[in-house]
């Protein structure tokens, strides 16, 4: 062998040996002395605590969701909710969720107080919740009618929807009041109960509260409407031959009057022995025929009225 071959080969030999401790070193670094390789050794944090969090109270029937913390030996803090095992101690007060798709969802279904359990890795942890009376959600004001006429009243009345699906009447706990006082009023009634009386044409607003619950409703005042019809220039005989104008007058719901003689509807109960008119010009004109006794009738918008005549 040549000297020249001898060189070539110790130069590969050395060049060979180089290679492989450079790989040793990216395999192994520990190897080459590097003092940042990883330690196989070193352990992954260990849970410490858990923690939750929940309201303290709930309504009757609303419903929550809970959260629950975890906190490491490294001081690392993971939200573990979907991680956790759930449970209540009173069902029948509080009901929560293990299901995964909703863990930790509270609903409350019972007054009392209940404690809610969050447990992993052998921890464990619990806080109480107390289930109070049902909440009003929805407060509806019921007035008999929305629109009522001048000098008549309606009654009113509430009704309350609450947070566990309840409904109840709430007409004597609510507080009343009208927009306008000079077209509408709140007074009691007879019957100890709620009304608003019409005052003049117009609207208001009718606002019923009930602690921080409101509502609104729009009332329509209307013109005044008859409620009575009286009879006047009556006579109980009339000598036959002979005429009598009856005269119709109409009371009205704010307490005024006014002739209706020429609105009403006139009758006879029999043409034979008096009749009376009821044309234009000859409304409530009786006319005397023969002897007899009979029935006059007038109607007005609903309300009628009627005399009995006695013809000789």
């Amino acid at each position: 062998m040549t000297r020249t071959n001898i060189l070539f080969g110790s130069l590969r030999n050395s060049f060979l040996a180089r290679a492989l401790g450079l790989l040793s070193c990216a395999v192994v670094p520990a190897a080459c002395g590097d003092s940042t390789a990883p330690d196989s050794t070193q352990s992954a944090p260990t849970l410490d605590q858990l923690s939750l969090s929940l309201p303290t109270s709930l309504p009757l029937g609303r419903s929550a969701t809970a959260k629950a913390m975890a906190t490491y030996s490294d001081g690392s803090q993971v939200d573990v909710s979907n991680r956790v095992t759930w449970s209540s101690d009173s069902q029948a007060v509080l009901t929560v969720s293990d299901e995964t798709a909703d863990k930790g969802a509270l609903r409350a279904v019972g007054i009392g107080v209940a404690y809610v359990q969050v447990s992993l890795d052998g921890k464990s942890v619990s806080a109480q919740l107390t289930v109070g009376a049902a909440e009003l959600d929805v407060l509806a004001p019921l007035p008999s009618a929305n629109a009522v006429a001048k000098g008549l009243s309606i009654t009113l009345a509430a009704q309350g929807t609450y947070s566990d699906g309840s409904v109840s009447d709430v007409g004597t706990s609510v507080v009343w009041s009208v927009s306008d006082n000079s077209i509408a009023s709140i007074g009691v009634n007879d019957r100890g109960g709620a009304q608003l009386t019409g005052l003049q044409e117009g609207q208001v607003t009718l606002h019923v509260q009930l602690g921080d619950k409101g509502t609104d409703v729009q009332i329509q005042v209307t013109a005044a409407v008859l409620t009575g019809v009286a009879l006047g220039n009556t006579t109980p005989l009339l000598a036959a031959g002979n005429t009598l104008q009856l005269m119709a007058s109409g009371a009205f719901s704010d307490g005024s009057s006014q002739d209706v003689t020429s609105q009403g509807d006139w009758s006879s109960s029999d043409d034979s022995i008096a009749s009376v008119g009821n044309g234009d010009g000859q409304k409530g004109l009786v006319t005397a025929l023969k002897s007899g006794a009979v029935t006059l009738r007038v109607m007005v918008g609903g309300q009628s009225v009627s005399y009995d005549l006695t013809v000789y």
